[in-house]
């Protein structure tokens, strides 16, 4: 053939290559666009917007709040927020230089469980007692759950007839209201370690065995805490019992301390021996030990052979001491249950929630004279 016609074969072949690998290329990047769109619009993490349910955090803290696009629709009887409409106690984190934790959304939208929802954990409670100083602090902690959108089964023991009324008048779904039949405790405010104290905590062992002797599991946690996320899922697995630390520091695991004011229980025959020992022994105490006192005793003198315990991280699960303290608090994230404990007082519990925007209650809400 004449070299003329091979030269041009050969150019009209390298632009017909050249054509096919630009279309390859404009393909490729056309579909990693349409999935990396796609993956935006179904998950969201770290700063959601105030268009959805969920948290709007500091940038610097990155708590992770992690949402899909289905989320965003309300369940049965939920009210969309109107985000404009702010408590006026709200305090913005960008007010105080990025120091706040979070800035919690400050409306009442209520994040409404139906029957379907909570009965997807029929088979656990979770249990709290409080007394009529603590209402406010219980409706905090319940407005905490219901942005979670957890829904559990909630059993709330009113240890005054003041706490009792005013909780059994707000029928909200999925919390049950039950009146103490051990004899009505103080309606004010309980100050750590006084007897008064000290008699209302160690009634709740009572209240844990009879829902383990039904063969419920039982989540029992203090209404000081405050929900982040759904905990259930960190709650599986093989043990008795799963604790949050009330350590800050490591020590060795005989040498750990245990918080009784947020305990998984598993309606195990180690577990309810564990539980029984506990009431016998608070029952034969003549110095009234705390509660948590006598059940870090009784773990670490293994008073139940072979029982099970299932160490919470406190990355996860952080007491007072640890997630209040703002240099450890912003080196982690992920957070999903905070206690705020090791601290003394109804009321500096109180603030110090307010500080970091996690007081949810509305200030028009009445409460009972304590």
């Amino acid at each position: 053939m004449p070299a003329g016609y091979m030269e041009g074969r050969r150019k009209s072949d390298m632009r017909y290559k050249s054509t096919g690998l630009m279309v390859l290329v404009v393909f490729l990047v056309s579909m990693y666009v349409l999935i990396a769109l796609s993956t935006m619009q179904h998950h969201v993490t770290c700063i959601p917007s105030w268009q959805s349910d969920a948290y709007q955090l500091d940038r610097k803290l990155q708590v992770e709040v992690t949402y899909k696009e289905s989320d965003k629709k309300p369940l049965v009887g939920v009210q969309e927020a109107d985000p404009s409409n702010s408590h006026r106690g709200a305090r913005q984190a960008a007010g105080r230089g990025g120091d706040a934790v979070m800035t919690a959304r400050q409306n009442q939208s209520q994040h409404a469980c139906t029957e379907a929802d909570i009965s997807r954990r029929s088979g656990t409670v979770v249990l709290t007692t409080t007394n009529t100083a603590f209402l406010d602090m219980t409706e905090n902690w319940l407005a905490s759950i219901r942005r979670t959108k957890t829904c559990p089964n909630i059993t709330v023991v009113a240890e005054d007839q003041k706490a009792y009324q005013y909780l059994s008048n707000r029928k909200l779904a999925g919390v049950h209201v039950l009146q103490t039949q051990s004899g009505l405790a103080s309606t004010n405010k309980l100050v750590f370690n006084t007897n008064e104290y000290k008699k209302f905590v160690n009634k709740r062992q009572r209240y844990i065995l009879k829902f383990l002797e039904g063969g419920w599991e039982v989540l029992f946690t203090d209404v000081d805490t405050f929900w982040l996320r759904d905990p259930f899922p960190f709650l599986r697995g093989n043990f008795d019992l799963a604790m949050e630390q009330d350590n800050y520091r490591k020590v060795k695991p005989n040498d750990r301390n245990y918080c009784a004011g947020f305990v998984y229980f598993r309606p195990t025959e180690r577990t309810l021996k564990f539980v029984r020992e506990w009431i016998r022994y608070m029952a034969e105490d003549k110095k009234l030990k705390p509660d948590q006192v006598v059940m870090n005793h009784l773990i670490r003198t293994k008073k139940v052979p072979r029982l099970q315990v299932r160490v919470l991280n406190w990355d996860r699960f952080p007491n007072g001491k640890l997630f209040f303290n703002e240099t450890w608090r912003r080196e982690r994230s992920d957070f999903v249950v905070v206690h705020n404990n090791w601290i003394v007082g109804h009321d500096t519990k109180v603030e110090r929630f307010r500080n970091l925007n996690m007081w949810l209650v509305d200030p028009d809400m009445k409460f009972p004279p304590s």
